[in-house]
């Protein structure tokens, strides 16, 4: 599974949501790291412009938007 990393904004703004938007942001988290590709998903796409390079997935009125880092093991 993939890690998630929260940059510090938003870490910061998703402590102070609702419990019920909360949950709903984590299911859609959830999501994002178990379904490979995530853009495979019907509310997931690709951002343009400043934002190339990164996703974004509605969650309700929310817009999560996230980065895609492959690791490798160096093996």
């Amino acid at each position: 599974m993939r890690p998630v990393l929260f940059h510090r904004h938003a870490a910061s703004y998703f402590k102070r949501l609702p419990n019920d938007r909360r949950e709903q942001v984590l299911n859609a988290i959830e999501t994002l790291r178990t379904t490979r590709p995530p853009a495979e998903l019907p509310n997931v796409k690709a951002m343009q412009g400043e934002w190339h390079g990164c996703w974004r997935m509605r969650v309700g009125a929310l817009r999560v938007i996230f980065r895609i880092v492959l690791q490798h093991d160096g093996a």
